[in-house]
């Protein structure tokens, strides 16, 4: 989430209407926004949402290969057992990256609204959240259905498109009674970040007193909350599934995924009562933190390399003993989201200075600043660009081979965040620089 760029407060200075509704469309500010940081912004978290972006797409421009099927053509098979490309295969986690984030800075507007008021105006809070999501969203979905990418036309009709408008989409084909067909499978994170927005002002109203701060037993609290989630993914990998693999049900839903969310929330809050830097702190506390520093570096690292367990034929699946591959499936989501969260509060709080100069260095608000539409759009650009670039070859070189398919992967990058700056300049930033016009008065903040 960012400030519409360009918007002002309400009040009688503000411009007429049909001002504001022209003055949206400027493209040449909207251009100016793409590459500035908004005042108070934390600059560090740009630098996660613009690798969590660009994980994704790099995961996507290595599993579409596999099309519907559980192996790829020519020599695919060979080139996904690699372990120079087990990160790549670890994309999704870029997922995760965003709910840690969206946790982080949606608790953090909550936790400003009730120091500033006292309390969270659940509809005013909500109705921000639905409109910096849903314009894009279903313009986006209209868009990739109209070019009717990977044959979607014909499954994103209203019998499935419903799901998406009411954010609900990731529940679709889970085996949980959801009517419909999943319209753009990849947009099911879109579902659950609304599904959190409605939790979080019952969640920062139980973890903060009202003028903001952390009750005593918040962080306690979130723990066990989170404790819950990880006990109902182990009881459902457990007792409801069909196979080795990980349940429909358990995958990409609310209850088995929030824990990652209340990382990033359980981050913020550690953050608004974080210590001046001035302030000396004791050995211990020190070495504590380099030792936090090292152990969430290694989750991060490790999970990467290993993944989440869903996929059976990483070599981890293949090679290690089953109970390895379940431990993952049901432990590595939340661990990679609790060390996610750790970097964010030590980088925006600057206490690791080279790594809050790293990812706050200005070279990515641009992809930060493009990362929704990149995520919206990106097989538009990705699935053009396989269709006509031959990677995998039978008897090919492996080196070679990943050589081509991170030119491939270069190339498909540029693509899809031309394609994400051409529709947030005429979308994306225009609907957020109409926010504060749309806003019913009596929520207007």
């Amino acid at each position: 989430p960012c400030p519409a760029p360009g918007s002002s407060g309400p009040g009688a200075a503000d411009p007429p209407v049909w001002r504001q509704v022209l003055q949206a469309w400027n493209v040449g500010e909207n251009l100016r926004g793409v590459g500035r940081r908004p005042a108070g912004a934390l600059g560090a978290l740009d630098g996660l949402r613009a690798l969590a972006v660009c994980w994704v797409v790099v995961y996507h421009c290595m599993v579409t290969w596999m099309g519907l099927g559980s192996s790829g053509p020519g020599n695919y098979n060979e080139v996904h057992k690699l372990w120079i490309v087990q990160p790549a295969l670890s994309g999704d986690l870029g997922v995760d990256i965003f709910f840690v984030l969206s946790g982080f800075l949606i608790a953090l507007q909550a936790v400003r609204e009730l120091q500033r008021a006292g309390k969270v105006n659940f509809w005013a809070f909500l109705f921000a959240r639905w409109w910096r999501i849903s314009p894009t969203y279903y313009l986006a979905i209209g868009l990739v259905v109209a070019v009717d990418l990977y044959g979607l036309r014909a499954e994103c009709g209203w019998s499935s498109v419903w799901g998406n408008l009411l954010f609900v989409n990731n529940m679709q084909q889970h085996g949980l009674g959801v009517p419909g067909q999943i319209c753009m499978t990849w947009t099911w994170s879109i579902g659950m970040e609304m599904q959190f927005y409605l939790l979080t002002p019952w969640i920062i109203r139980a973890a903060c007193r009202p003028d903001g701060t952390p009750r005593r037993f918040c962080f306690t609290g979130l723990l066990l909350l989170s404790a819950v989630f990880v006990v109902v993914r182990a009881l459902m990998l457990a007792y409801v599934h069909d196979g080795p693999g990980a349940p429909p049900q358990m995958t990409n839903v609310l209850w088995t995924r929030a824990h990652v969310y209340l990382a990033g929330i359980a981050a913020c809050l550690a953050y608004t009562q974080a210590a001046p830097l001035t302030q000396e702190v004791g050995l211990w506390v020190r070495f504590a933190r380099r030792g936090g520093d090292l152990v969430c570096t290694a989750l991060i690292v490790g999970i990467a390399f290993a993944g989440n367990g869903m996929n059976l034929s990483r070599p981890v699946a293949l090679l290690a003993p089953r109970w390895v591959n379940s431990l993952l499936m049901v432990t590595s989501q939340g661990l990679f989201g609790v060390a996610v969260a750790w970097w964010a509060y030590r980088s925006c709080t600057a206490q690791a200075s080279t790594v809050s100069r790293v990812l706050g260095a200005p070279l990515w608000v641009p992809l930060a600043r493009l990362s929704y539409s990149a995520y919206l759009l990106q097989f538009l650009a990705v699935a053009p660009i396989q269709q006509h670039w031959k990677v995998f070859r039978s008897g090919a070189s492996l080196s070679l081979t990943v050589l081509e398919w991170m030119l491939f992967t270069m190339v498909t990058l540029f693509a899809v965040f031309t394609v994400a700056l051409v529709f947030h300049l005429l979308v994306e930033a225009p609907s957020l620089r109409l926010r504060q016009l749309v806003t019913p008065k009596i929520w207007r903040r």
